[in-house]
């Protein structure tokens, strides 16, 4: 399994609305990362079905820490949140989701053009919520 294969595939199915799958896909993949040291996702690894093996079988000559699979969680995060920026009509759509075992996720410092944002995402009353604590950006912030 190639961590930055599926985040490729997370940030396709993100884009057309899969959030169902994202959310599956994101879960599943937090989970295997807590298996490895630091919770660093290594360049592959082999896993069976989660009823057959307790844990993942690390590959031989995977390379960890490796830049592809370092950029998953970073697109699991662009992924979670939803992000659509338009430039050019100076606006950013957020339309975020959360798996179902994380409950709050928050995202300081998100650099959009040459301003930052601060993000906080959380669930409330089974609606997903997100809250805009500083935007630098210049842009309209809109659902």
């Amino acid at each position: 399994m190639w961590p930055h294969d599926n985040s490729i595939i997370v940030l396709g199915l993100a884009k057309y609305g899969y959030t169902a799958h994202v959310k599956k896909l994101v879960s599943a993949l937090f989970a295997s990362a807590e298996q490895f040291e630091a919770s660093r996702l290594p360049e592959l690894f082999c896993g069976y079905d989660n009823q057959q093996e307790e844990t993942i079988i690390p590959y031989p000559v995977a390379c960890s820490p490796q830049a592809w699979a370092a950029g998953t969680p970073f697109a699991f995060v662009h992924a979670l949140l939803g992000l659509l920026v338009d430039s050019h009509k100076s606006m950013m759509k957020i339309n975020p989701t959360l798996p179902d075992d994380m409950d709050w996720m928050e995202c300081k410092g998100i650099q959009v053009g040459k301003g930052f944002i601060d993000i906080t995402v959380k669930k409330e009353n089974e609606e997903i919520v997100f809250a805009i604590a500083n935007n630098t950006s210049g842009l309209e912030i809109n659902r």
